[in-house]
């Protein structure tokens, strides 16, 4: 899946179950955090996707080799395993 298509989709089945839920987010940062707030996912996972979410806002302005080679590191190393865990989690409810 690339990295478009997890950033549509994670918003909107988050933003699915916590309506579910009842609660009333739109905003991607605000999914994250009703998500943590409601135990879809723990501090660490939550961290790391506000994390991802300010770097794809950066990266939409940034274009130098230097972001370019720190992002592809954190997304190998951070932001696969939060996006593992949350489909892990969204799975398990």
């Amino acid at each position: 899946m690339d990295t478009l298509t997890k950033r549509t989709i994670e918003p909107n089945v988050l933003r699915r179950i916590l309506s579910e839920r009842g609660a009333d987010v739109a905003l991607p940062k605000d999914i994250v955090r009703a998500a943590r707030a409601g135990n879809l996912v723990d501090e660490d996972t939550a961290s790391a996707l506000l994390a991802a979410i300010d770097d794809r806002n950066r990266m939409v302005h940034d274009y130098s080799e230097e972001f370019a080679v720190v992002l592809h590191g954190r997304v190998k190393n951070e932001y696969i395993n939060a996006f593992k865990q949350l489909l892990q989690n969204i799975s398990n409810t």
